[in-house]
């Protein structure tokens, strides 16, 4: 039976942690510890955190609560709670998305029949306060992304990032062994992972269930108000220096590096504000990518479900 450990990373999440939390209290499969890595949250988070601890069926020593002192971003975090973790496979979560009650039962179940997966992910489903919506990942057409080999789905990741990284079910030992995620990238740790891994012949594996409620509004990685999270897009930026850039083709390197200069330009003109403007001037700017209208009719040739 796989002892589990459950990584919850928080940053002023006291709106959304308690109902996390209860998700990962009700689940079915009931190996597994719970570490919550918390970045320094100015808000009520911790109080919140204190109270469950308190009321939660979960046994104390099976909860651990990693506090910073200051604000280091989610890599930094994720890895402290990656040194301490005693389960042989890894689920981290945010603490603004939700587990369904058999997410841990049926990854587990899946990776006893294939014992070569160092990495499963599963489906998503979209929400927000308002409910439910009609929305979930990956697409339909990225699924068929994981009947490709390692080098494939790796070539693929390159051009675009379509692995709904809060499904991911990962074995310990493999983190380990690859030195857990890169912390010269403060703010995204799936995407250098996920290029990492199947550059190293790796390949993401995928399971056909619904496993994890992903929220959809204002967070560090998508924005309604600035055109960008400055911190988050530097992030971005690195992944491409570090992971994308010198394995890229001459006219994939042009669609990168315009993509920064639309964004760098508009985020100086509007002040980084997202309004009518700002969305019409990058619309305008973006008509002379080739390769994102090459992809936009590819698309719609092909009826993508996003």
């Amino acid at each position: 039976m796989y002892y589990i450990s459950i990584i919850i990373c928080s940053y002023n999440s006291e709106k959304t942690i308690l109902e996390t939390l209860k998700s990962v209290e009700a689940q079915t499969y009931k190996n597994f510890e719970v570490i919550i890595v918390d970045d320094a949250s100015n808000d009520n988070t911790l109080k919140i955190i204190k109270e469950w601890q308190n009321k939660t069926s979960i046994l104390s020593e099976n909860i651990m609560v990693i506090s910073a002192l200051s604000n280091e971003g989610i890599v930094k975090n994720i890895n402290k709670g990656l040194i301490r973790a005693k389960g042989e496979w890894i689920k981290i979560i945010a603490a603004d998305d939700i587990l369904l009650k058999n997410c841990l039962n049926d990854n587990v179940e899946w990776i006893k029949k294939n014992k070569d997966i160092l990495v499963l992910t599963s489906i998503a489903q979209y929400f927000s306060d308002k409910g439910i919506l009609n929305k979930v990942s990956p697409s339909k057409r990225d699924i068929k992304k994981f009947n490709y080999n390692a080098k494939e789905q790796y070539n693929e990741l390159l051009k675009k990032f379509y692995i709904c990284s809060v499904t991911s079910f990962i074995k310990k030992e493999f983190l380990k062994k690859i030195d857990f995620f890169d912390e010269r990238i403060p703010m995204i740790e799936d995407y250098p992972f996920f290029l990492k891994v199947t550059k190293l012949g790796i390949p993401i594996y995928y399971m056909p269930k619904k496993t994890v409620k992903y929220r959809v509004g204002e967070s560090v990685s998508n924005t309604q108000i600035n055109i960008r999270n400055l911190k988050f897009y530097n992030s971005q930026k690195l992944v491409y220096k570090y992971y994308i850039e010198q394995n890229i083709s001459f006219f994939l390197k042009m669609h990168y590096r315009y993509e920064f200069f639309i964004y760098d330009l508009s985020i100086k003109i509007f002040n980084n504000r997202l309004n009518i403007p700002s969305r019409a001037f990058m619309c305008f700017l973006k008509s002379f990518d080739l390769y994102y209208l090459k992809k936009k009719l590819k698309n719609w040739i092909l009826k993508d479900e996003k």
